[in-house]
């Protein structure tokens, strides 16, 4: 991504579903009002104008290291986008009800367990089909 204006043409490319899910990824995780005001300001624009976003910015804190704050932006943005595109493989899907059994079993909870159990073997037996079927070149 090209140094000036790598971050404008992200936030361009991110669809609006994308945008909405930083937005409220950004609130979940506490993110400073500086970077949303800044995402903000650069999703408006349609051509990026560094010296705009210093002028909309003047007197906050963050200007005097633009480079930085955006470098950090942009890094959580992709964090963002790698949360909004995630499809949990069926090997996590397993792990994650295997450990759920884990600690249903430790708090007695046995008949908890045995239906977490059968949906885990339905996942592993599909899993194993699919395997089986698939054709290698």
């Amino acid at each position: 991504m090209a140094k000036k204006g790598g971050l404008f043409q992200l936030i361009a490319a991110m669809s609006k579903a994308e945008k909405r899910h930083f937005r409220q990824y950004a609130k979940a995780n506490s993110l400073s009002s500086n970077y949303l005001d800044l995402f903000e300001a650069i999703e408006g624009q349609k051509r990026y104008d560094e010296k705009t976003i210093k002028l909309q910015f003047k007197g906050k804190a963050f200007v005097r290291q633009l480079h930085v704050t955006k470098n950090y932006l942009q890094n959580f943005l992709l964090k963002s986008l790698r949360a909004f595109h995630q499809k949990p493989s069926k090997d996590a899907e397993l792990k994650d009800l295997l450990r759920d059994v884990e600690w249903m079993f430790a708090k007695g909870l046995h008949h908890h367990c045995h239906y977490a159990l059968e949906k885990a073997e339905k996942i592993a037996r599909v899993k194993n089909n699919r395997s089986k079927n698939s054709i290698i070149l």
